[in-house]
């Protein structure tokens, strides 16, 4: 009777302690879906602030910050969009190993109806649009300024959302978001200090590629072999060729240490991988969102990340 009392005693504290841990792995998983989504809204506050922009008087009033902001905004000084875009798209990798994939998704799908929402109602709300402006604006290109643009934070969520939901490989998944997250902003940075290089080309929606010299441009689209003139048109989407290999030489290296193969022994791709997933970013960043006026932050995650599931899984 004794070792019953004692089995019926131990049995409760066990399950209580079993209890106990879900009850606390429920509430961190709860706290992480909460303070997530604020964290990453935080962050692009933090560096939006005006405090940041040496050409921006700190005592102003934030509309006139948020208005200060438009001048200079393709500065190659200015980098904090690239700060910003490399940042977040790395929380979001690293978030990829905090919550479940399931929860991720839900989250990133909630916060691009959110955004989507919030730029339409920027349409019908000056006073909206004001704070917009104040508290983000410095994050903004020129045309996205305007009412009911969508901003490329909403491209870039959107690409994202997209990439949890339909590539069934999550290490793939992962690349796609690392090659967003500092291809583009790598190549940015590299085409501006290379402000005078004649090895570039201009692309337009329209089908058309120039290839561009310091005092010449050389039209090369198929139908029209005539050399134009020094200025640019407007559509015309600039693209340095040191940019490219460096958004290129990015990619390569971080789908290359992203394979599981790489940093703990599992199954995962080799060199030959990597270069398919490197050769679709610097594709779709450096050709197809000009060709076809897709953005590419929605354009590169789910391109690269699907070219490297199809290449790991060719039959």
């Amino acid at each position: 009777m004794i070792s019953e009392d004692r089995k019926g005693t131990t049995f409760p504290i066990q399950l209580d302690k079993s209890q106990s841990s879900l009850y606390v792995s429920l509430i961190k998983q709860w706290a992480l879906i909460i303070l997530a989504p604020l964290a990453v809204v935080y962050l692009q506050k933090l560096i939006a602030s005006p405090q940041l922009d040496d050409n921006i008087n700190p005592n102003s009033n934030s509309k006139s910050n948020a208005t200060a902001n438009t001048h200079g905004r393709s500065s190659p000084h200015h980098h904090r969009r690239r700060i910003q875009h490399a940042l977040t798209g790395l929380s979001f990798y690293f978030l990829s190993y905090l919550l479940p994939r399931s929860v991720s998704t839900i989250l990133l799908s909630v916060s691009t109806l959110l955004l989507y929402i919030l730029n339409l109602a920027r349409s019908f709300s000056p006073t909206l649009q004001s704070n917009y402006l104040a508290n983000f604006g410095p994050l903004l290109r020129t045309h996205e300024l305007l009412p009911g643009v969508l901003p490329g934070a909403f491209w870039f969520l959107a690409g994202i959302t997209l990439t949890s939901s339909l590539i069934p490989d999550l290490h793939a998944a992962r690349v796609g978001v690392l090659c967003l997250a500092f291809g583009d902003p790598v190549a940015a940075s590299v085409g501006l200090y290379f402000p005078g290089s004649k090895w570039a080309f201009e692309i337009s929606c329209w089908g058309g590629i120039w290839l561009v010299g310091r005092r010449r441009t050389i039209d090369v689209r198929k139908n029209n072999g005539v050399v134009g003139g020094d200025d640019d048109a407007k559509g015309r989407s600039r693209k340095s060729l040191a940019g490219c290999a460096a958004c290129f030489l990015t990619s390569f290296l971080l789908a290359h240490i992203s394979s599981p193969a790489w940093y703990n022994g599992e199954e995962g791709w080799g060199w030959d991988a990597s270069l398919v997933a490197a050769c679709t970013t610097t594709v779709l960043e450096g050709l197809v969102s000009s060709f076809i006026g897709v953005d590419d932050n929605f354009l590169i995650p789910i391109g690269t990340s699907l070219a490297l599931f199809s290449y790991n899984n060719r039959s």
